[in-house]
């Protein structure tokens, strides 16, 4: 709750013209121009409008073959154009789940305009894995899906705790043919229990890992830490950022 209200403040100050300082009394508030627009907003959330997908391709840098591509969500939504910044809006209304999973449904029927071949990485939130059924996660796959044709990314950042929790959905969509991959892995606070103990298809390098790595001798030694651990599992490797 005091985040949500920081949140909001902190929105008020940059539309005021930032450089300031905002506070908010918690007794005789003034009426919040933010109440009024968020039953819109939620109604939005709900109903998918305003809701689009952007596409990432993913390389193989080893001929610089086109191999695949990450499908993202985005609204359209004043104020809520970047993805952290809804989630965190769905995350304060109790709607996280819910959205997630229509965000990535329409991150699915998105990737069907790819060829076959071609790889489709699609996010999902741990919280959303443990309260939607594998099954029907499974089931909103396109039919005539090919083996290993879509990747499930889990944040790493998102991973709360004992990432034990995650083994059985987690084997379970590997069972189904699906690729997973751990997302965001060194970022600040990797933990390599849930590399070890998830044993993942695919580690994605945060960008904060690669960029300036050249000029940085202490983010090539934790680079080199996180390949090493991904050369025991035999995990696929990819690198954020790297253009």
């Amino acid at each position: 709750e005091l985040l949500a209200k920081t949140s909001l403040t902190l929105q008020q100050g940059k539309q005021n013209g930032k450089n300031k300082v905002m506070f908010e009394h918690s007794s005789s508030e003034p009426p919040n121009k933010e109440d009024d627009v968020i039953p819109e907003i939620l109604k939005a959330l709900h109903s998918g409008s305003h809701h689009h997908v952007v596409v990432l391709p993913v390389f193989d840098l080893s001929d610089y073959t086109k191999v695949g591509y990450e499908l993202l969500s985005r609204m359209s939504i004043k104020g809520f154009e970047v993805a952290d910044d809804f989630f965190r809006f769905c995350l304060e209304h109790n709607i996280l789940t819910l959205v997630d999973h229509r965000c990535f449904e329409a991150c699915l029927a998105a990737g069907t305009i790819f060829p076959p071949e071609m790889r489709r990485h699609v996010n999902l939130f741990p919280s959303t894995l443990i309260n939607i059924p594998v099954e029907h996660l499974i089931k909103a796959l396109p039919a005539n899906s090919l083996t290993h044709s879509h990747c499930i990314e889990i944040s790493e950042q998102q991973i709360i705790g004992d990432p034990s929790y995650l083994i059985k959905p987690v084997t379970a969509l590997k069972e189904a043919g699906i690729l997973v991959a751990i997302d965001d892995v060194g970022f600040g606070r990797s933990c390599l229990e849930s590399l070890v103990l998830l044993e993942p298809d695919v580690i994605k390098i945060d960008k904060k890992c690669v960029m300036g790595i050249s000029r940085d001798e202490s983010r090539a030694y934790a680079l080199k830490r996180i390949l090493k651990v991904a050369n025991s599992l035999g995990t696929e490797v990819i690198a954020e950022g790297i253009e």
